[in-house]
């Protein structure tokens, strides 16, 4: 989804209640040898609770070694970004799917569970991704555009301290979008970012993604997991309860 919708609460919220692989900060070191980084997080970590993931974040940012990591490096190895983050399926070649598939079943075999990978440059790889791993679910987190536009803006404000810098995700228009005024980079981001996902949706069978809104998620936030465990359950997975 569009930066600021809500994907690092529900990434935390999914860690919380249900045995699921992901990318901790202690992982995301080993960007370049991801299956000996969770070999090493998987030895340290206590059976008898549930990872720390914690509720906040700064700009998608979580703290503690087992906090949410985005894996921003791993994925750049993959996608050879040029000047936006919109690579065309049909650019990456049968070398670059193939390690990709090894690498990230790798990963899964040290878990056994189903493996959640939160990424918002993903958001322009959602094709590709869909027929690289056929028993892959996409969800894709919406939150009211005003309310998104004034997020990215205190970003740009307080992280950036420059309205005119951009923040986070490129779609393919960012270079029309790079010419405009700093409220209308920030209008096209959002509006391009999520027509982006969408019309990806259209290309996929309706079991493999769901839409989940970021006020839904905050006012039912079970309700809003056990819809996404419908969704896998769609296409023959399992997410397993936490006990603890």
């Amino acid at each position: 989804g569009a930066p600021r919708s809500g994907t690092t609460l529900l990434t935390q919220l999914l860690i919380s209640q249900y045995e699921i692989g992901y990318v901790s900060n202690l992982i995301a070191r080993f960007w370049k040898a991801p299956y000996l980084g969770l070999l090493l997080a998987k030895e340290i970590r206590d059976p008898d609770r549930p990872p720390d993931v914690g509720f906040s974040s700064s700009r998608g940012f979580t703290s503690g070694y087992e906090g949410p990591h985005e894996f921003g490096y791993f994925w750049r190895r993959w996608f050879d970004y040029q000047e936006s983050h919109s690579v065309r399926a049909e650019a990456i070649d049968a070398d670059t799917i193939n390690g990709l598939r090894r690498e990230c079943a790798a990963m899964q075999s040290i878990e056994e569970s189903p493996f959640l990978f939160k990424n918002l440059v993903c958001s322009f790889q959602v094709e590709f991704l869909a027929r690289t791993f056929p028993q892959s679910v996409f969800v894709h987190c919406r939150r009211n555009p005003l309310y998104v536009a004034q997020s990215l803006l205190r970003c740009r404000e307080q992280y950036c301290e420059n309205l005119e810098a951009w923040f986070s995700v490129k779609p393919e228009a960012y270079p029309e979008l790079k010419e405009l005024p700093y409220p209308d980079q920030i209008a096209g981001q959002i509006y391009h970012t999520r027509r982006h996902v969408e019309g990806a949706f259209q290309q996929l069978s309706e079991n493999r993604y769901c839409r989940l809104e970021y006020e839904a998620i905050v006012d039912s936030p079970i309700a809003s997991l056990q819809y996404i465990v419908e969704v896998i359950e769609q296409v023959g997975g399992t997410l397993v309860k936490r006990k603890n």
